[in-house]
């Protein structure tokens, strides 16, 4: 498996590694027909996998959020594994746990 992170400016920047002979961050229908052949996940099928991956993310979220806000030794677990990050209200010194890409809860 190779993951890679968002960082400032990559939309400016191909990613190092080429998939199928492109070096892209939108492999289009490259990734789509890669994963039917490879594994002989249909399309129709790959759009459930992601809308249940979608819906876990979504469920588990607050979970998190609220672990973190319940066990201040969790809070780097949360933030590094899960996806969720936390920022300080500068106004109450409070942390308010979010996930990444979402509107805090």
């Amino acid at each position: 498996m190779i993951t890679t992170t968002a960082y400032p400016g990559y939309t400016k920047n191909p990613p190092a590694i080429s998939f199928m002979g492109r070096k892209t961050w939108d492999p289009g229908r490259s990734l789509q027909t890669f994963v039917t052949v490879t594994f002989g996940v249909t399309a129709r099928e790959q759009i459930e996998i992601v809308e249940q991956i979608g819906t876990a993310m979504s469920e588990v979220g607050p979970l998190v959020r609220e672990a973190m806000a319940a066990h201040v030794d969790f809070t780097e677990i949360g933030s590094t594994c899960c996806g969720v990050g936390t920022k300080v209200s500068q106004a109450s010194g409070t942390s308010e746990a979010t996930v990444r890409g979402s509107v805090p809860a």
